[in-house]
């Protein structure tokens, strides 16, 4: 396992390259909202000095153009270098495995990897839901509600005859959301290209492969969808994939076929617990790594029930989800593991 270890240490390391890469891409478009707010005050304190009707739609049409420009901007701002990164990320996992494997590994066509943006939807959960959606798509309808949004803030202000004070301050607080919004687009589509690149490297060397292990960060902000898939192995093209939700941080890693694995090499996980922090053993599971928390720090990760339930009662995390990792209620847990909830008391 030695070969793969290395393999996992090497791609767990690499996701903080990624997030950083996809906070250097929020700060240099959010920048875009922020001169919007300051260039939308400008015009609404001379649209408070019109008397004229006609010269108070034409505010509100300089408006919408400083609206639409600055969405604008950060739509194509998201768009603009992601082939260039989805192929930097095959060429990162054809070096990582080339290095622990016996024979080279084959990098996929640059033009497979650039059509990643606009065909390869994303497959995000939020509690039983579903949503698919390609970067594109999701680029351009955030675009399209976002400005729709901070007009519609602007028109009913006018109307209401609301002050200026009173209207900037609404715009700096719809901003304020949207600039959220904004950073979990860029970071999830980020995520998306990063682990679409790399599903496509291992498919073009699946003769070397086995397969992808999903891992999960180690530390209280991962879901418990996440962290109950850590550790699994799933065939190409099988199994969820990241991210599974918006600002997911998981990913899938290769195994090589053990025939193909260089002897010697050593590998390890990052953790940040209640009691420890730094590398630990990159065979440990999240599972395995939780019960080793306190229980506070449990209790933090699973809620207060499904922290009994995991303790007391003897579940291991992937019972508390389905095989994908959409997370069982509290009502379907206890008709799916009842004496679970008998040794736990509740």
């Amino acid at each position: 396992m030695s070969a793969n270890d290395f393999v996992f240490d090497a791609s767990v390391k690499h996701q903080i390259f990624v997030q950083r890469y996809a906070g250097g891409q929020v700060k240099d478009l959010l920048k875009y909202l922020t001169e919007l707010v300051r260039d939308v005050e400008v015009k609404l304190a001379r649209a408070e000095s019109l008397s004229q009707a006609q010269k108070l739609s034409t505010e509100l049409r300089d408006i919408r153009e400083l609206i639409d420009d600055a969405l604008r901007k950060i739509s194509s701002g998201v768009l603009s270098n992601i082939g260039d990164f989805a192929e930097y990320e095959a060429e990162f996992a054809v070096k990582t495995i080339s290095l622990a494997a016996t024979v080279e590994a084959t990098l996929p066509q640059s033009e497979l990897l650039r059509a990643l943006v606009t065909t390869r939807p994303m497959v995000l959960h939020s509690g039983k839901a579903t949503q698919e959606l390609t970067i594109d798509s999701a680029v351009r309808t955030f675009s399209q509600r976002k400005s729709a949004e901070l007009l519609r803030v602007i028109q009913t202000g006018f109307i209401n005859g609301d002050p200026v004070s009173v209207l900037a301050k609404r715009v700096k607080d719809v901003s304020k959301r949207q600039a959220s919004q904004a950073e979990s687009l860029v970071r999830t589509s980020i995520q998306h290209i990063s682990g679409e690149a790399r599903k496509e490297t291992h498919i073009a060397n699946n003769d070397i492969l086995q397969g992808e292990e999903w891992v999960a960060v180690l530390d209280d902000r991962t879901t418990i969808g996440c962290a109950a898939l850590d550790g699994n192995i799933f065939n190409f093209g099988e199994g969820p994939t990241t991210p599974r939700h918006w600002r997911c941080r998981s990913t899938r890693v290769p195994v090589l076929q053990e025939k193909f694995r260089v002897p010697g090499l050593e590998g390890t996980r990052a953790s940040k617990g209640s009691d420890f922090t730094g590398q630990i053993s990159a065979k440990r599971t999240y599972s395995g790594w939780l019960r080793d928390q306190s229980e506070a720090f449990q209790v933090t990760v699973l809620g207060a029930e499904r922290q009994k339930l995991f303790k007391a009662g003897g579940l291991s995390l992937d019972k508390f989800t389905d095989d994908v990792g959409v997370q069982y209620t509290l009502d379907e847990l206890r008709l799916l593991e009842p004496v679970a909830f008998e040794r736990a008391g509740i």
